[in-house]
Order: C-alpha cells, then structure tokens, then sequence
C-alpha cells in the first residue's frame, strides 16, 4: 500500500509560476540561472521517477483528497482510495482571543503558495480598511521574499513574512487573526484551512485543488474564483459582516471537530486496511 501524497508535479501552471522566479534577484544572474535551472530539473526528475515506482510497485494507493485522487489517475492511470488526513485538534483550537486587524498566510513562501495573488487582492480594498498581510513559513525563497516585499511597498500593502517560528506561535497568530486567506496554485489537499477553522478563524481561498473539499462555502469560509476583485470582495463581506463572521468561525470548530481530527484519520486508513485485506483474503 502506498499513500501518494500527490503525483510530482508536472503540470504547466507550476512551471508557469517558478519560472516567475527566475525573473528576479539571484535567479535572473545569467551566470546562475543555467546551474539552478539544471539543478531543480534534476531533483524534478528523480522525485518524479521515484514516486512513479512507488505507485506501479503498489497493488493499492491511497491519496489524501478527490483532486489527488484525479492526479494519479491522470499521470499515474492507477486508481487510489481517499483516505483524508486528520489535524491535532489538542494543538490547534479556538483560545477566543482577541482579533487584531491582519490577515494570515501560512506556507513555504515560493511562487506556487500565491502570495503574489493575496497582495494585489488586498491592494483593491481601500486604504482605510486594508488589513496588515501576515504570512507564515517554515522555509523561504529569499529572493522571492524580496519581490513579494517590493510588491507590497508598490501596493501600499503593510506585509510581515516570518519563517520558522514556533507551533505554539503560529496558534496564536491563528488565534487572533480576522481570516485566513488562501490561494496557492492546485494545492492537492491544503492542511492550512484545517487550522484555520479550528482555530475558530474563517477561511477566504480561491476555489481550486484541494481546498474545495475542506472548506464549505459560505459555511466555514468563503470561496472564489482567482480574481482578484472577487477575493477583495470576500475579505471585505468578512471584515464588514460580523454576523456571517461568527457563523463561519463557530460551524468551522464544530466542523473540525466532527470530521477532521487524528482519530477520524486514524479510522478512515483502518477502513482502508481492512477493505485491502478482505479483497486480498477473496483473492486467495
């Protein structure tokens, strides 16, 4: 049995937005630029056969969503079982402390998590009720972290990127900020809304990959298409609607709480043992 987190990626939208990264900074050096590009086709190309491996060698897959589900059929023409993850709802939680004006991105802070996409968002909403954009990461492209600073100065966005801080930290930042806001490209599944909804705090993202199976719309957070007006609109419908705030933040722990957490996980992949075993156990 092998649990495919998702298929290496190959599609066009990924090479779309690294190749962003080479518009920049370090990564524009005409003499670095052949050795990096080089580099990450080489690391591409070995994670990509290895995991093709994995997949052909297992009888069965298991896949964290429906949208990962769909990639290893399309690149792998292999069917895989969902079996969802589970978030440590110990850890993550709704403190009920007070909301400060910013809002939260979490994730590694290189092209494909759309950062670029939350400040042009952010930069539609007037001055006066603009939120301060605070994003989290356990690693970053320095020199995309300075074009993403660059950005925001241009869009009078008031931007704070910190990296590597600690569990306890990020529970707080999740704790006291008005929503989260997600927009990475063809996320397969996206562990940050989970937070984020347990933590009590709304989710706005753009309605792609995998967050279209953990967030309901309208519900615990809002979703749109990538447009950047539209994404602007829903921020504001959250900042403005204390009410509809409260409902998604309240149905969003409950949520959580029903479906979500290590011991759901932990019974789903049982479930998908045992349902292995049967079929292995008719076999014979």
């Amino acid at each position: 049995m092998y649990y495919c987190q998702q298929p290496v990626r190959v599609d066009k939208i990924l090479k779309k937005v690294n190749d962003q990264k080479e518009k920049i900074g370090f990564f524009n050096n005409a003499l670095i630029r052949p050795f990096s590009s080089y580099f990450v086709k080489h690391v591409e190309t070995n994670d990509y056969e290895r995991d093709l491996e994995l997949a052909e060698y297992a009888t069965n897959i298991l896949a964290n969503s429906y949208f990962s589900h769909e990639s290893i059929l399309r690149q792998y023409g292999k069917n895989a079982y969902v079996s969802y993850i589970g978030l440590d709802t110990d850890k993550f939680q709704n403190f009920n402390l007070k909301r400060e004006d910013y809002v939260l991105s979490v994730g590694t802070c290189i092209p494909p998590k759309g950062y670029d996409f939350l400040i042009k968002s952010l930069s539609h909403i007037v001055i006066e009720k603009r939120p301060r954009l605070v994003i989290v990461g356990n690693s970053s492209d320095e020199g995309w972290v300075s074009y993403l600073k660059k950005l925001a100065d241009e869009n009078a966005v008031d931007l704070t990127i910190q990296t590597m801080i600690t569990d306890e930290d990020l529970v707080r930042l999740y704790n006291k900020a008005k929503m989260v806001v997600y927009a990475p490209y063809l996320e397969p599944f996206g562990y940050v809304p989970l937070e984020a909804m347990a933590c009590g705090t709304p989710v706005v993202g753009v309605k792609e990959g995998g967050i279209k199976e953990t967030v309901l719309h309208k519900k615990t957070g809002l979703l749109t298409q990538r447009d950047e007006k539209d994404f602007a609109r829903a921020i504001e419908l959250l900042l403005d609607d204390e009410e509809l705030w409260n409902k998604l933040s309240q149905t969003g722990v409950r949520y959580v709480d029903c479906f979500w957490t290590l011991e759901h996980a932990g019974q789903r992949l049982i479930n998908n043992i045992e349902r292995i075993l049967e079929e292995e156990d008719k076999n014979d």
